[in-house]
């Protein structure tokens, strides 16, 4: 089949468009005139007033300068991003990427979320993300570097993950999207967690001239969202039941977060240290897309297993890890840590300082962890696994020591009243909530309540101090994912002999306990069961996905209280059995996600006010 003309002439106009897009970065790299750094990193005139530039914000660029630096290459990545989103909707499957991932007949939704579900249209919405958050520099030597990234990273794009390329022939139909993928929150989920991932790229670029800035706390929240989004897709979608597993490719996604969460720890006193945060978050995010898209991890997160990827990649967050080591070299030369003000070294910007530091050094730690079975595969021929067991008996109980310190994080002046209270709350909470005792239990519940009960003393401020809601939703979330890890309770039977209770709840008798049901629609067939639990219904799926021709076992979730019960059927040597799942209190957890999310949110309503 031929191709259609509409088709052809769109994708002719991008590849004219990104040639424009590559010479005006060029340009910016080229003919734009260094000026905040011709004396160093600040102006000589600058520092002998005392007087920073930057964030006094005016701009050393032209107005109308302006709109070509950025604001242009802007338009052209989204107008590429849009002309990609119309051949979804259109179905044009002689467009490759199009054609590999949608089919006519999948949910529109699925067309518009596809887009993202691969790894080169991923490539154009981060890139695009890229140079939308550009468009907030406004001088010259930031300009320059910026455009330097966004030309390796956009030639990367066009050279090695082009979502443009064009089949040899129109092929009627396509190969539909993932059914993994195919989940409502892989809507909302990627944008938001790209989005915060490249607004590290702007923080980045900003820290080289001054660590200070309120898009700090933004980039944290968005972030924060990103991960809580997929976290919660993977708790119900992926049968893991679990908010979360230690997946490689979750595990690196936490490297930028770490970052960040360096970041909003440290104190403003320590400008050095801030900047060593905000350096570090990048060159984190760089490195996920390096080992993520690459094949080192393989993941069921995993968008691409090509070597071609990773040298790509490679070399970009080389480039970036060099850039940032540099400048934080030149500043360290500059800046005198023993100039600052007596109260920059008082206790409590000390403790901050180490715990923003620990987050650091868990970055460290993790990536080891990661990257130690790939290094002993490649240079020793040995087989390691670091699987969701080993960060669990480890890694997990050493995660509840560095939280403990929580407690201590709000400057509290009745620690001794909060330790207190703890325990008595903490030892009622053991003998009434927890069917055993557990010695991880006891210690969490503990470290949980001493954080809630210090952040209580705040109370009050709780709409005005972030830092307040942000550590009482981490006692919550503590005291949640503690119990709902320790104090699962599986039940894997016949679907035909299911028992007459299930962790307490009565599976009810004068009702029928099972109805099969039947939805087909042009892409899938639905195999329906419903149960009764207590007074639930639960309605777990076996999915039939007729263009890709793979079967996917949709879990079904019901609230009780504070926990949850998940049942999954499956079917094995013909017989179809169903899996049973009890999280005790695990709603403890996503309540305590959302007050750290109030927490980052006042904190950034708060920051924005003051500049």
């Amino acid at each position: 089949m031929f191709h259609s003309n509409t088709t052809l002439l769109l994708t002719y106009l991008i590849d004219a468009l990104f040639a424009v897009l590559a010479i005006i970065l060029a340009r910016n790299i080229l003919v734009t005139k260094s000026r905040d750094l011709r004396h160093g990193i600040l102006p000589r005139r600058c520092l002998g007033e005392g007087r920073d530039p930057v964030s006094e914000g005016r701009s050393d660029v032209p107005r109308l300068d302006r709109g070509i630096q950025f604001i242009l290459p802007f338009c052209i990545s989204a107008f590429a991003l849009a002309t990609l989103l119309y051949f979804y909707i259109s179905s044009s499957t002689e467009i490759a990427n199009v054609w590999l991932n949608s089919h006519q007949h999948t949910p529109l939704l699925y067309k518009i979320s596809g887009l993202w579900g691969n790894h080169e249209g991923s490539m154009l919405l981060f890139f695009t993300f890229l140079t939308a958050w550009a468009t907030r520099l406004r001088h010259t030597d930031s300009i320059r570097l910026a455009s330097f990234i966004l030309l390796l990273i956009g030639g990367y794009m066009y050279l090695a993950a082009n979502p443009f390329s064009v089949l040899a022939v129109k092929i009627a139909s396509g190969q539909d999207l993932n059914p993994a993928l195919q989940n409502p929150y892989l809507m909302i989920h990627p944008p938001i967690l790209y989005a915060g991932q490249t607004l590290c790229f702007l923080l980045w670029i900003k820290a080289c001239l001054t660590p200070d800035h309120p898009y700090t706390r933004l980039c944290f929240f968005l972030l924060t969202l990103g991960l809580v989004l997929g976290s919660r897709w993977a708790y119900g979608e992926l049968g893991w039941g679990g908010f979360w597993f230690w997946d490689p490719v979750e595990t690196v996604s936490l490297f930028p977060w770490l970052a960040l969460a360096a970041a909003v720890h440290v104190s403003k006193k320590n400008p050095q240290h801030l900047r060593t945060c905000l350096l570090t978050a990048f060159p984190m995010v760089m490195l996920s897309l390096t080992l993520v898209r690459s094949g080192v991890l393989v993941s069921v997160h995993s968008f691409a297993f090509d070597a071609l990827n990773g040298i790509w990649l490679g070399i970009c967050t080389l480039i970036v890890v060099i850039i940032s080591v540099v400048i934080l070299n030149l500043h360290r030369r500059r800046e005198n840590l023993s100039s600052l003000p007596v109260e920059g070294r008082g206790p409590v910007n000390t403790f901050r300082t180490l715990t923003a530091f620990g987050f650091l050094y868990a970055i460290i730690i993790l990536c080891a962890l990661i990257l130690m079975p790939v290094l002993a595969r490649i240079f020793f021929k040995m087989h390691i696994t670091i699987d969701e067991h080993f960060f669990h008996q480890y890694i997990n109980p050493a995660l509840l020591i560095g939280l403990a310190f929580a407690g201590l994080a709000l400057r509290m002046k009745a620690h001794v009243w909060s330790f207190i209270t703890a325990m008595l709350c903490a030892s009622l909470w053991c003998f009434t909530m927890q069917p055993h005792l557990h010695f991880l239990a006891i210690a969490s519940t503990f470290i949980a309540f001493w954080i809630i009960t210090s952040s209580l003393n705040y109370a009050k401020n709780i709409f005005s101090k972030g830092f307040v809601a942000a550590h009482l939703g981490v006692g919550l979330c503590i005291l949640g994912a503690s119990h709902a890890e320790i104090f699962t309770t599986k039940l894997e039977v016949d679907l035909n002999h299911l028992p007459p209770a299930f962790a307490s709840y009565p599976i009810k008798h004068d009702v029928p306990r099972l109805d099969r049901g039947i939805q087909q629609s042009p892409n899938v067939t639905k195999e329906i069961f419903t149960i009764s639990v207590g007074e639930k219904l639960l309605q777990p799926e076996i999915q039939h996905f007729h263009i890709s021709h793979t079967t996917k076992h949709q879990t079904a979730i019901t609230r009780v209280g504070l926990d949850d019960i998940h049942a999954t059927v499956f079917k094995e040597e013909g017989r179809a059995k169903i899996e049973l799942t009890h999280k005790p209190l695990i709603n403890l957890f996503w309540v305590g996600i959302f007050v750290v999310l109030l927490g980052i949110g006042v904190s950034i309503r708060r920051f924005f006010s003051a500049y």
